[in-house]
């Protein structure tokens, strides 16, 4: 259950993720993406002595996504995940008209209690204890239960991850400016202050993919005392990451004189990572050139610096890299 404060209950970001969690549930339950955003069950509200306080009723989650997770499973599972991811996103937009605006891998995805099993078990087979088979509805089931852990019978459709959190949502219809997303994961079109759509979702997908495929973050903090983490540092690092910025971009965006002379030659040049996402990339696939390749090909439709440029979420569940040039098995090696 998700108990909103009583200020932003009378807000209209509350009333806003109401109506988000109502789309969500109605607008296309058939949509292959549907189970894995998150369900509204009900809503009610609650008084306390500070006011009147906005619940809402949804399915039991496990834990959030996290970037650990990288150096423990094998490569197929991140590739189930990310495809979900890409089928939630696909729901949202084309289905439900919203954007997520913040999509982490803290705030923004969770697994479902199903998943968490399941990962649970792919990153350490010891922790399942026993599997009890059991008949739900008519169902023969086998329940996994692991050490320290009893769990409660999972539902038969598998949920796998979620998107969850819609309190910074937007719908779709309209012109959007104005801040959004973290600051590490912020998209250009934001932080130069240009118009923003369901491409700024896309950006933060891109920052996902690259975190659990490496473990690492995307755009890292400088080491202490050499840089500010900052607008400044953060339009360096994705020039190094992905090179110039698009003089059509730049020309739709207000802040551009902040950060590039007329030339578009950057103002600023703080000390940043200097690698590009190729060669970034390189160390996690020593001798698996086809996955590096087609990792890479992926990553670069979604880490476009022009949001025209990027792709939709519908474009890339077809990709070559979530069909899997690796056996079932394939695990990444991780530089020391």
């Amino acid at each position: 259950m998700k108990v909103l404060s009583v200020g932003f209950s009378l807000s209209a970001f509350g009333r806003n993720e109401l109506a988000f969690l109502r789309r969500i549930k109605t607008a296309n339950p058939l949509h292959p993406g549907y189970g894995h955003v998150i369900t509204l069950l009900s809503h009610f509200s609650m008084r306390t002595i500070f006011g009147r306080h906005t619940c809402f009723v949804m399915p039991l989650l496990a834990q959030p996504l996290n970037k650990g997770m990288a150096h423990s499973l094998p490569l197929s599972w991140k590739k189930r995940v990310i495809r979900e991811i890409a089928l939630g996103l696909t729901y949202l937009h084309d289905e439900c008209g919203i954007i997520h605006a913040d999509i982490t891998n803290i705030s923004g995805i969770a697994l479902a209690k199903e998943a968490w099993i399941d990962f649970a078990v792919a990153e350490d087979p010891t922790k399942l204890s026993l599997v009890e088979q059991v008949t739900v509805h008519g169902q023969n089931m086998n329940v996994p239960v692991l050490a320290n852990q009893p769990l409660s019978v999972p539902n038969p459709g598998y949920g796998g991850v979620c998107i969850v959190d819609f309190s910074s949502g937007s719908w779709k219809e309209g012109r959007h400016t104005g801040l959004i997303q973290n600051d590490a994961t912020r998209a250009p079109e934001v932080i130069l202050d240009g118009s923003w759509d369901t491409p700024a979702d896309i950006w933060s997908f891109g920052h996902i993919v690259y975190e659990l495929v490496t473990g690492m973050d995307l755009i890292p903090f400088p080491p202490l005392n050499t840089a500010n983490f900052d607008d400044k540092y953060m339009i360096a690092s994705i020039h190094a990451l992905l090179g110039e910025y698009p003089q059509e971009f730049l020309g739709h965006c207000t802040r551009v004189a902040e950060f590039f002379d007329e030339q578009g030659m950057l103002l600023h040049t703080p000390m940043v990572i200097t690698d590009t996402l190729a060669e970034r990339l390189g160390p996690f696939f020593p001798g698996l050139a086809i996955e590096e390749s087609l990792c890479l090909a992926f990553l670069s439709q979604l880490l476009q610096i022009d949001p025209s440029r990027r792709a939709q979420a519908c474009d890339v569940l077809g990709h070559a890299w979530l069909a899997g040039a690796q056996g079932p098995h394939e695990t990444l090696k991780y530089p020391v």
